[in-house]
Order: C-alpha cells, then sequence, then structure tokens
C-alpha cells in the first residue's frame, strides 16, 4: 500500500511540528526523535505502520532496525548509498548471522530475487560474491529498504 505525505495527513497522522532532538553519544553526530516530547512524522508514522500491519516480515524488519539505530531521514539514505557492507544493518556483519537471517525471510527474498531477475534480465548477486547466502541476505535487506523509502516519498 503506497501512502503518501497528504493521505497521511488525511487519516490523522499530523507532522512533526516541533524538533525534539537528543543526542546520543555513540550515534553522533545522527540526531533522533525524543518520542515522549514530540509529535511524529509521516515518515515514522508510516514504519510503525509497516511494524504493526505487517509483522514478522522483512518489511517490518527493515523499519523497526532503521526506527532503533537512528533516525529513519538518515538511516535509509545512507543504507541505499553504502549498503549493508558499511554494517549499517546491526544484525548483518557476520555471515552466521546472515545466514540465518536468509534462512528466516528465504520467501522474501527469494520473491525479491526473482522479480529483479524479472525486471532487469540480471541476477543481483555478483557471478563471484563469496557467500550466496550472504549476498543475497544483504540484497534482500537492501531491496526492502530502497522499496519502504520509494513508497513513501514517491507514493
Amino acid at each position: 500500500m503506497l501512502l503518501s505525505d497528504s493521505s497521511l495527513l488525511s487519516r490523522g497522522w499530523g507532522s512533526c511540528t516541533s524538533r525534539c532532538i537528543s543526542f546520543t553519544p555513540h550515534l553522533m553526530p545522527f540526531p533522533f526523535i525524543d518520542y515522549d516530547d514530540c509529535t511524529k512524522s509521516p515518515f515514522v508514522q508510516y514504519l510503525e505502520y509497516i511494524i504493526t500491519h505487517q509483522p514478522h516480515t522483512l518489511r517490518a524488519k527493515v523499519a523497526a532496525d532503521s526506527l532503533e539505530v537512528q533516525h529513519p531521514k538518515y538511516f535509509f539514505p545512507d543504507l541505499l548509498r553504502y549498503g549493508c557492507q558499511s554494517g549499517m544493518a546491526r544484525d548483518l556483519v557476520y555471515y552466521t548471522d546472515t545466514r540465518q537471517f536468509y534462512d528466516d525471510y528465504y520467501h522474501e527474498i527469494e520473491t525479491l530475487r526473482q522479480e529483479w531477475e524479472e525486471n532487469t534480465g540480471e541476477s543481483p548477486i555478483p557471478k563471484q560474491c563469496g557467500d550466496l547466502k550472504n549476498a543475497l541476505a544483504w540484497f534482500g535487506y537492501e531491496e526492502t529498504a530502497r522499496r519502504i523509502y520509494e513508497e513513501f516519498h514517491e507514493g
């Protein structure tokens, strides 16, 4: 489901009118919203909507991660620029974790891979990728993040 700023507002989801920003030393210089003191932005509300209405999915995992690490305003552009290899996806750093992630979200990742191949005629994974499950886990996470970000900003 695609939701735009105007459709979020029409559903009673307001925009953040004040900047209630605090800083955590290990996240510097990335600010995050102090949710107790501030109205949530429409994008944060959209991510919470995904988490609530699509639980136990890859989309919910990416949305939840974006809210835990830093403000999604920064998380998505940085992830899409630098990828999982940057370590931004904290649960996808070690092979044991990426292999488990691939197994946990196998069907969703395979659907994304198949759609990619149908749309581009190419595999999303380089021929010499090293660990296949790791590469597919990173692809699934990054592609899901791209779709969430584009759905909100283009919808």
